[in-house]
């Protein structure tokens, strides 16, 4: 710009200069949407998406460039798109343990400059569910009924974001008798143990399932238990449920306290002698007899027999063989009683037995005797020969005459 003074009295003296002036047309600096921005985001979040998105203004309506100023360990997982301004993953978070990276981003309009901070929270499961016992024992009879509750498990989570549920992990066979309620942790019998006794002990875990031993009156079948957080459901907690089952628990049991009778010297091969009887506590157990040791004694002396054989279902105890011309005076009989269970379960009694020796009485020849004497006969004289027969010939019997009777009496 030329600019001229001079006098108005003397136009024509004058002075003149060339001013230049300037226009600044880059007047406002970039401003930031907020004073600070701030996400939250999982560990698991997957290189490549978008977390965050800066935004910044300029009045004068320049073009910006958004870059990163700051050098922290942000830097090397996360990258701000110059043009859009939005923070991207650019590395695989679960490979740190930091909870929250913290940045300094610029704006630029090309002259001027504004930062801003920006903070990226990451939730991180640093910590597993953990049960309050590594090992729950419980030992439980094989009769306990489906839908039995037989133990809680319980776990926490220092760094739970959702809820803790819980579930049963392995192979069969563990699985298959034992449930867990997701809810509550309560651990009940889903099939009958009854229903699998094909090893004594089961080893149950996530990759595989074996089955040692032999069926035994204990089995110890160990279960998996796992607890996780819902928001988190690949990092989870392990607990093992040790179910010790009493197999076949109850012995059989006797009737009576113990068990006698009196066995008549003429009974009959295969007679009844006495019955025994037992049961059993365990449903669906049968019960089954015999005869475990059999000794007699006689007047002189005692020894082991076999004149006794019972019924193995009904515990009826027969006659095996003849009592008479024996000087057998009683038994002492140990009769057993097993179950079917497994491992089998038995009981033994002692069964005394007392042969009576009256029973059969001598029989005469005859049943009546006539004999014609002369009246001369002298006192002492014999007059006929009576005769009888006894099926005992061991013991002794005598003639009495009575009341003008004949009778023929043991002694």
């Amino acid at each position: 710009l030329r600019v001229r003074a001079w006098d108005s009295i003397y136009p024509n003296d004058f002075a003149q200069d060339i001013v230049n002036i300037t226009v600044t047309r880059n007047e406002n600096q970039p401003i930031f949407t907020r004073l600070q921005f701030e996400t939250t985001i999982n560990e698991t979040t997957q290189v490549g998406v978008a977390v965050i998105r800066l935004n910044a203004t300029d009045s004068d309506g320049d073009k910006l460039r958004y870059t990163v100023i700051s050098t922290t360990t942000a830097n090397d997982f996360f990258t701000l798109d110059p043009d859009t301004g939005i923070v991207f993953v650019q590395n695989v978070l679960t490979s740190d343990t930091v909870t929250s990276y913290t940045m300094v981003a610029q704006a630029s309009d090309g002259k001027n400059l504004a930062t801003v901070n920006v903070i990226i929270n990451v939730i991180r499961d640093l910590s597993v569910p953990t049960f309050t016992q590594l090992v729950y024992p419980v030992t439980i009879n094989e009769n306990r009924p489906v839908n039995d509750i037989i133990e809680t498990v319980q776990a926490s989570d220092n760094d739970r974001q959702g809820v803790i549920r819980y579930i049963v992990v392995g192979e069969y066979p563990a699985p298959s008798l034992f449930g867990v309620n997701p809810v509550n942790g309560q651990v009940s019998i889903i099939r009958s143990v009854r229903e699998d006794t094909s090893a004594d002990i089961y080893n149950v875990d996530l990759k595989k399932s074996a089955k040692i031993g032999t069926p035994g009156i204990n089995d110890d079948s160990t279960l998996t238990v796992e607890a996780y957080d819902t928001l988190r459901p690949t990092t989870s907690g392990k607990a093992l449920v040790q179910v010790t089952v009493l197999r076949n628990p109850n012995l059989p049991e006797w009737g009576l306290p113990n068990y006698s009778a009196d066995v008549r010297e003429d009974a009959p091969v295969f007679s009844d002698v006495i019955k025994v009887q037992a049961t059993d506590k365990d449903p669906d157990d049968s019960i089954r007899y015999g005869i475990a040791n059999e000794r007699l004694e006689r007047a002189l002396n005692a020894g082991p027999s076999d004149y006794f054989f019972v019924d193995d279902v009904t515990g009826q105890m027969k006659l095996a063989k003849s009592l008479l011309n024996t000087d057998i005076q009683r038994f002492f009989v140990t009769v057993q009683a097993c179950d079917n269970g497994s491992p089998v379960r038995c009981i033994n009694t002692t069964v005394a037995l007392t042969v009576d020796r009256t029973g059969q009485p001598p029989i005469f020849t005859r049943n009546q005797y006539t004999q014609i004497i002369e009246e001369n006969k002298a006192v002492g004289d014999s007059v006929i020969v009576v005769t009888a027969n006894d099926a005992n010939k061991l013991s002794v019997s005598r003639y009495r005459f009575d009341k003008g009777r004949l009778d023929l009496v043991h002694c």
